[in-house]
């Protein structure tokens, strides 16, 4: 008597929270009316296999397959299992091998195809984030030299201010320390033209009271001349401190 088999096969992904479950149906290639059902059970196999995952993590694939059997005009008969006699009981005709194959192969590529996809995703987002660190790092590197630049030039440019400031009370200490000079050669002039004691008492007091600006006046000259050096000595340093920074920019920039 003709058969005809009816295979479903079922797979089921149980690593993943949402079952996803696939049917493959094979019908009956003759399309002819049932004459006769089998009282044979269909038959079940559920095969579960490991597929390994991105990340070292794996997922269980469960295939199950169910043969059922119907019988028609147009198909191919049953073998009996038992020689001889219409009472033996009947098998199933083993179905397509190459099938079978096809359909392994099949979920193979599949799963390496899933794992291929997932590698795929991983290292886009990886490189996504690498991706915003080096922006981030490179944005606080940028923020941080150009508020180091502009304190050593606000800082230089208040020192250069101060030295100029320094320079203009060297040259008048200088003005004055001149007119105090010419004052006192035109006190000797006087004294030497003077011979009256009443008036050499009076030009030696002056005399003292000029040497005595004049000590002061140079006292100030050299506390100025002393600040000058101390702010050369500053910005001499600011300058290394500058020089310091734009070398390390520039090395940061070669590795980045």
């Amino acid at each position: 008597m003709p058969t005809i088999y009816d295979v479903q096969r079922e797979e089921i992904y149980t690593a993943d929270s949402r079952l996803n479950t696939t049917y493959d149906t094979y019908g009956s290639p003759g399309g002819g009316a049932v004459g006769y059902i089998s009282a044979i059970v269909p038959r079940q196999v559920i095969i579960t296999r490991p597929v390994k995952q991105y990340g070292g993590g794996n997922r269980g694939v469960t295939s199950k397959l169910t043969v059922s059997q119907t019988i028609s005009g147009n198909s191919i008969p049953l073998r009996s299992a038992v020689g001889g006699g219409g009472g033996g009981k009947w098998a199933l005709v083993p179905f397509n091998s190459q099938r079978t194959e096809e359909k392994r192969q099949l979920a193979e590529l599949n799963d390496r195809f899933a794992e291929y996809i997932g590698k795929i995703r991983y290292l886009e987002a990886v490189n996504r984030k690498l991706s915003r660190d080096l922006d981030n790092i490179r944005n606080k590197k940028g923020i941080g030299l150009q508020r180091i630049r502009e304190i050593i030039t606000h800082e230089k440019k208040e020192a250069e201010d101060t030295l100029r400031r320094m320079d203009d009370d060297v040259r008048s200490g200088q003005n004055k320390r001149q007119e105090a000079e010419a004052r006192l050669k035109q006190a000797e002039q006087r004294l030497s033209n003077v011979q009256r004691p009443e008036h050499v008492n009076g030009i030696k007091n002056q005399l003292k009271q000029l040497r005595e600006k004049i000590i002061d006046l140079e006292k100030q000259i050299d506390l100025i001349r002393k600040t000058i050096a101390d702010n050369d000595d500053e910005i001499a340093f600011y300058n290394a401190e500058l020089q310091r920074i734009r070398a390390d920019y520039i090395y940061s920039k070669i590795i980045s």
